[in-house]
């Protein structure tokens, strides 16, 4: 079982498939596969969160177990203060649900961190992670999980040091928008971390299930 944590494109039945706040307002999510959904730093300024906030607490199915992405991104977006304020209430709402928090960052580690200090009894799984070995050390303080993805296929010094410096225990793996397989993402994470696919692939497995209180037999 190779789980997917985060995508929007892979549909199979071991995929987390990732919902715009948007689109989940207009009835575009999935009845048989597991989902999360937030309002993306892109779109916080074009859509009304208080609307999305009400929708995501009156929705009963059990497919939603999670918020996100959603998170701060220096490059676009509104102005980052703003940014800050639709993330820290989308905090709100993962606490008051019991949900982890998908967090989309761009530039912007050293300002989520005092975010995360302050909410730090939220548990969090930076999406595409490419954080540096200082970075990391200040997240993995906290209730932070970390999904990589395309990134792998372009490994370098920084991102051996970043891989080296994560516990199995606390990753995950991605294709997001990209074509490719899941499973030479765990091809390529294995051999850097020097273990069986079969031992990451059990490794994840049970992080899904700690984080998000699930297992893929309710699917069935």
């Amino acid at each position: 079982m190779f789980i997917d944590v985060h995508t929007h494109v892979n549909f199979s039945k071991y995929a987390i498939q990732n919902i715009l706040a948007q689109d989940f307002l207009n009835g575009q999510y999935p009845t048989e596969n597991y989902f999360t959904t937030g309002l993306h730093p892109w779109f916080v300024d074009e859509i009304d969160l208080d609307q999305f906030i009400e929708s995501v607490k009156a929705f009963k199915s059990a497919n939603l177990i999670g918020i996100g992405e959603c998170g701060l991104d220096r490059l676009k977006g509104p102005n980052l203060d703003f940014q800050k304020e639709m993330f820290e209430r989308q905090l709100h709402l993962a606490r008051e649900l019991n949900y982890p928090v998908v967090v989309h960052q761009v530039k912007a580690i050293s300002d989520l961190l005092p975010m995360i200090k302050k909410h730090n009894d939220l548990t969090y799984i930076f999406h595409g992670y490419n954080g540096n070995e200082q970075q990391t050390a200040q997240l993995l303080i906290h209730d932070v999980y970390f999904s990589f993805g395309e990134m792998l296929l372009r490994v370098n010094k920084k991102m051996v040091k970043t891989l080296e410096s994560i516990p199995v225990e606390r990753m995950f793996l991605e294709t997001d928008e990209s074509s490719l397989k899941i499973e030479e993402l765990y091809k390529l994470i294995a051999d850097i971390k020097a273990i069986k696919e079969s031992v990451l692939a059990e490794t994840v497995l049970a992080n899904f299930k700690k984080v998000f209180k699930r297992s893929f037999n309710e699917l069935d």
